[in-house]
């Protein structure tokens, strides 16, 4: 099987899946400027850091201050480049008058995915994570680390304080494969 066929079978095995977690995190209203949605913040970094482990992904929940910054990935080697993935799990709240149906209701109308972060920036975020974990799988050799934030839609007030704390921000060195997308 050529490489493209390859990729081609992976997005068709993986889509169910992909389409169950994005529905998931949807449905989780991870509001950063609603001080009473912060049970529901941290349910998203929960959920966040449990979906990076079962991809065989090393995680560490890096406390800011504030909300938290998810950092995690795949380590393969100290030679090989480190590539750094940002997105944000946190959205704005659903007030529209645009809305037709519940945000926080995840909707697949045969491929368009309707609900409030699915495409600002968890839909993003689960596309950069499956392709990554292809490229793990793969073996190309390359490190990828993720920084997962949830105050991105409040103008990131702890995010420099949460990459000030490198202790908890996995580093290169240390091979570490496992997991699989196709279950």
């Amino acid at each position: 099987m050529n490489d493209h066929a390859r990729l081609e079978r992976y997005i068709a095995d993986t889509r169910p899946r992909f389409e169950d977690l994005l529905g998931q995190m949807v449905e989780i209203p991870s509001i950063s400027m609603d001080p009473a949605k912060a049970p529901d913040i941290r349910r998203m970094a929960e959920f966040a850091r449990q979906l990076l482990t079962d991809l065989g992904a090393e995680v560490q929940i890096v406390e800011t201050g504030g909300y938290p910054i998810l950092s995690g990935g795949w380590m393969t080697g100290r030679q090989h480049p480190t590539v750094t993935i940002y997105n944000h799990m946190d959205v704005q709240p659903a007030q529209e008058p645009e809305w037709k149906q519940s945000p926080f209701a995840f909707k697949n109308e045969m491929g368009l995915y309707h609900g409030r972060g699915a495409t600002d920036d968890k839909g993003p975020a689960l596309s950069a994570l499956f392709g990554a974990r292809y490229a793990i799988e793969q073996g190309v050799p390359i490190n990828v680390r993720f920084l997962w934030e949830l105050e991105e839609e409040i103008g990131s007030p702890h995010f420099a304080a949460g990459l000030k704390n490198r202790s908890a921000i996995p580093r290169p060195g240390t091979a570490r494969s496992g997991g699989s997308l196709c279950r």
